[in-house]
């Protein structure tokens, strides 16, 4: 039998409602092939709750609402609610894998055990662009990622490739799409890096926006099996679609397992996007 997977997303009240409504309806309709799936919708802030119909229409596609007050320490952080739903779902799911994904999200194929080897413990793509990742010893942002390479003993020599643009980087990677195998507990580590860098306010150029990534970066750097690197099709920005359709050097994926779109569902653009992937058809809107 294949290995289970526990998804785990986050909803509260505001535009998240419907992201994460429409994230639970795809994987209704696309989401189960042989893989079993657990789904949990986190609502980590207790004055942040959704809805009651929310709430109903979830339960009514198979997911199950967790509203424990785990979010009291960074409340004034709400990006911290999927490190720490991820723990939580550690700690108390029994699935061999669990996945968070975000909730500007469209699951448009089977999310399968398959997608992370046996040999691997994390599943990860790398980010679409540097951002404040580092190229290397000239890089302007190097002096932080040095530090976090010294404190933690990460790999100094270790590279992946940007999505966007092919920018070869030190390991950072988007937290939109994390496969963790759940015995090894790296959302336990997820959470202790972020207290760590958020109580020595060890932000990069003071800007906390992407600490859950750069927190995921030092997890992986520790993790004790392989760091896989997910194909884009798991995780396909689709902002950038057309970008990536016109260079000569990405990787055009044959199956898209997941489409991520930055809260740019009314773009004008939107409807343009997913007719160059092929996908329009499969997505309600």
């Amino acid at each position: 039998m294949s290995e289970s997977i526990c998804i785990v997303f986050c909803v509260e009240r505001g535009y998240l409602e419907r992201q994460a409504i429409g994230l639970a309806e795809s994987i209704a309709r696309f989401g189960h092939g042989q893989t079993p799936l657990e789904l949990r919708a986190y609502s980590p802030r207790p004055n942040h709750w959704p809805a009651p119909e929310t709430i109903r229409h979830l339960i009514s596609l198979g997911v199950e609402w967790i509203n424990e007050p785990l979010n009291t320490e960074f409340d004034h952080y709400p990006i911290a609610n999927k490190i720490l739903a991820t723990a939580h779902a550690e700690q108390t799911s029994t699935a061999e894998i669990v996945c968070f994904l975000d909730s500007d999200k469209y699951v448009l194929s089977p999310i399968e055990a398959l997608l992370l080897p046996s040999d691997a413990t994390i599943g990860l793509r790398p980010v679409n662009r540097k951002g404040p990742g580092s190229s290397g010893t000239n890089d302007p942002n190097d002096a932080y990622w040095q530090a976090l390479i010294s404190d933690h003993g990460l790999n100094s020599g270790a590279r992946v490739q940007t999505v966007v643009g092919g920018e070869i980087i030190r390991p950072y990677y988007n937290a939109g799409f994390v496969m963790f195998r759940r015995i090894f507990f790296h959302g336990r580590h997820w959470l202790k890096v972020l207290t760590a860098l958020e109580s020595q306010q060890r932000f990069p150029e003071g800007n906390k926006r992407c600490m859950d990534q750069i927190a995921l970066a030092v997890v992986a750097g520790k993790s004790p099996g392989a760091t896989f690197v997910l194909h884009t099709g798991i995780n396909f920005p689709l902002p950038f679609t057309k970008q990536l359709r016109d260079s000569e050097s990405f990787d055009w994926p044959k199956i898209v397992v997941s489409v991520h779109y930055y809260r740019f569902h009314a773009s004008p653009h939107f409807d343009v996007w997913l007719r160059m992937l092929g996908i329009h058809s499969k997505i309600r809107y």
